[in-house]
């Protein structure tokens, strides 16, 4: 029965995962302040993952505000005390709705440099010389370099998108995959694209969901796995029984008569992305990159052949959670934790293998220096490879 229920959890984590998931619980107490309150209070202190992370004290809180909590107070009133808790969290998939308003709290990148502007980029790196293959903004950088903008993952690509941008660049020295201001969005995306930069089923760290009311309850870790989309070790071991087989003259003209009809360029070249599993990678991230891009910061940043450069990620590593109060009202927080290899919890960001800032003062040389730092960090390691 254990690994009933266990399996289960399972699933229902993986729900989470892929659909930014959401949990109505009911059903509802009368809708009074008081009950609006206490249903609130519990949720959270039952239901939260970062108490400790954030150091938040819940019982602290309730201490100041439950004594102003009386079945007169005015919505507004119970709006500004609920708010104002969650605010505490310091959290940005943390939020209470009501009607047409929301709390949030976005310190997590406003404090920050914001360092990226769009039309900046537009003008001097993608010059309307560029290619939007699904959600992927795609365009050749000099020293033959290849470069993606991906703006959300809340916006889709499909397999033929990812296969085109991926094949076009077959040539590259190296590709950078810029990542910075995307706040989040589907971990279908997250998994879709890093499914294309791993050489085999790789292992990519443990989640844990909360499971009781005590702040230290949390499901039995559950480890997380990609595998690639194509079986490239596979497939070269195939070739290398194959190669074994027939004179090397034959393999090559062979390799010649493939290159014509599936060679990079062509429109959704099925399944030949794996000549980037060698190259270089660099992803860009700053401040705003968050929720299911810091996923992606993070599962990239434990490649061998992938380079983080920029600001810290703005962080978000919970599965966000909702709850609906008696008066209609709802509210969501983080009901999950995740961890990468090395027991890094990405709650709080990603930090960059490279830190670097671009600002006015960058744009007034005609650069984007955190491109520029990746640009430079593609080439030396392209030329260490090449003395190889």
């Amino acid at each position: 029965m254990k690994n009933v229920i266990r399996a289960l959890s399972f699933l229902v984590l993986i729900l989470l995962l892929t659909t930014c998931g959401k949990w109505i619980v009911g059903p509802n107490p009368e809708n009074t302040v008081s009950n609006n309150y206490d249903y609130f209070y519990r949720a959270v202190k039952e239901n939260y993952s970062f108490f400790g992370e954030k150091q938040v004290a819940w019982d602290s809180l309730d201490q100041v505000y439950r004594p102003l909590i009386n079945d007169s107070l005015s919505n507004d009133s119970l709006y500004s005390i609920l708010s104002t808790m969650l605010f505490a969290l310091r959290d940005g998939h943390v939020n209470l709705y009501v009607n047409n308003d929301r709390s949030r709290n976005a310190d997590w990148y406003l404090d920050y440099p914001a360092n990226f502007n769009q039309g900046f980029l537009n003008r001097q790196y993608w010059k309307g010389d560029y290619q939007s293959s699904g959600a992927l903004l795609n365009t050749w950088l000099t020293d033959s370099i290849g470069y993606v903008y991906y703006g959300s993952f809340r916006a889709g690509f499909s397999k033929g998108h990812l296969d085109y941008v991926l094949n076009r660049f077959a040539k590259a020295k190296g590709l950078i995959i810029d990542v910075r201001e995307n706040g989040g969005g589907s971990m279908r995306n997250v998994f879709r694209l890093v499914e294309r930069f791993v050489p085999e089923r790789t292992y990519f760290g443990t989640m844990q969901y909360k499971s009781g009311q005590s702040a230290d309850d949390f499901s039995v870790p559950d480890s997380v796995f990609i595998k690639p989309l194509v079986d490239y070790k596979a497939i070269a071991e195939a070739k290398a029984k194959q190669k074994k087989k027939k004179g090397k003259e034959e393999e090559e003209e062979k390799a010649s008569q493939e290159e014509k009809t599936t060679g990079p360029g062509r429109w959704a070249v099925a399944d030949s992305t794996g000549m980037m599993l060698d190259k270089p990678i660099v992803v860009l991230v700053n401040r705003h990159s968050y929720s299911a891009t810091n996923f992606f910061a993070g599962y990239m940043s434990t490649l061998p052949n992938v380079t983080l450069i920029g600001d810290q990620s703005g962080g978000g590593g919970g599965v966000p959670v909702s709850f609906e109060l008696p008066n209609g009202w709802t509210f969501r927080i983080s009901a999950t934790r995740t961890y990468l290899p090395d027991g890094y919890n990405i709650e709080k960001g990603i930090e960059p293998d490279i830190y670097q800032t671009t600002g006015p003062a960058e744009e007034l040389q005609g650069i984007d220096a955190i491109i520029e730092k990746g640009k430079s960090v593609i080439l030396e390691k392209a030329a260490s490879v090449d003395e190889k």
